[in-house]
C-alpha cells in the first residue's frame, strides 16, 4: 500500500488514499464520506499553517468550505435509486425456479431438462441461486428492465425482463455474450 504523505505545517500524516479507495470500490455510497474526511484534514492543514491573520477571514472561508462540501455530499446523496424508477421492483424479489428454456429467439420452449434451478432476489439488493449454474451469493439491481446480478463485485448474469404477469416471468437471461431465454415460476 502506497502512503502519501501530507505536506502540512509539518505534521507527519500518512493519508491512506489508496486504501480507501480499494476498501470502498465495491460501495461507491461511502465516497462522499471519504472525499469529505480528506477534505477536511487537508483544510485543517490550510488553516494551521497560513498566515491568515484575519478571524473573520478564516471564519469566512471555513463557512465557503463547509458549504461546498456540504453541496457535493447532496449531490451524491439525492440521487434517486435506479431500482426505484423501475415498475418490476416488487415483482422481482422473491424465489424463482427455473422452468422452461429455449436456445433461440425463434426457437420453442422446452421443459428444463437439468437439476432443479433457483434464484432468490432479496429486497436489500442481495441474491442467492443454487442448481444447474452452481451454488452462491451476490448482489443485484435493477434498472429499467434489466437485472444485473453480482458476484465478488464481479458482473455474473443479466436477465432481460421479457414479461412478468402474477407468478410468471419470461426472462433473457445473458453471461458472457451468451445468451437463453427461461421460464420462471415464483415460489
Amino acid at each position: 500500500m502506497k502512503k502519501y504523505r501530507s505536506s502540512c505545517c509539518g505534521v507527519n500524516f500518512f493519508c491512506f488514499y489508496e486504501f480507501y479507495f480499494k476498501f470502498f470500490s465495491k460501495n461507491l455510497k461511502e465516497l462522499p464520506f471519504i472525499f469529505s474526511q480528506i477534505f477536511f484534514f487537508e483544510l485543517n492543514c490550510f488553516f494551521y499553517s497560513s498566515n491568515l491573520k484575519s478571524k473573520k477571514m478564516k471564519s469566512y472561508i471555513k463557512f465557503l468550505a463547509f458549504a461546498m462540501v456540504a453541496i457535493v455530499s447532496l449531490s451524491f446523496v439525492s440521487c434517486s435509486d435506479d431500482d426505484a424508477d423501475s415498475p418490476y421492483v416488487s415483482d422481482i424479489v422473491g424465489t424463482w425456479k427455473l422452468t422452461e428454456v429455449k436456445t433461440s429467439a425463434s426457437g420453442s420452449y422446452i421443459s428444463w431438462p437439468f437439476q432443479a434451478t433457483y434464484a432468490s432476489f432479496n429486497s436489500d439488493g442481495t441474491y442467492t441461486g443454487r442448481g444447474y449454474f452452481g451454488n452462491g451469493s451476490g448482489t443485484w439491481n435493477l434498472k429499467g428492465n434489466t437485472v444485473t446480478t453480482y458476484v465478488d463485485g464481479e458482473l455474473f448474469f443479466t436477465y432481460e425482463i421479457i414479461s412478468v404477469s402474477g407468478s410468471n416471468a419470461e426472462l433473457k437471461m445473458s453471461m458472457d455474450g451468451e445468451s437463453i431465454w427461461i421460464k420462471c415460476k415464483k415460489q
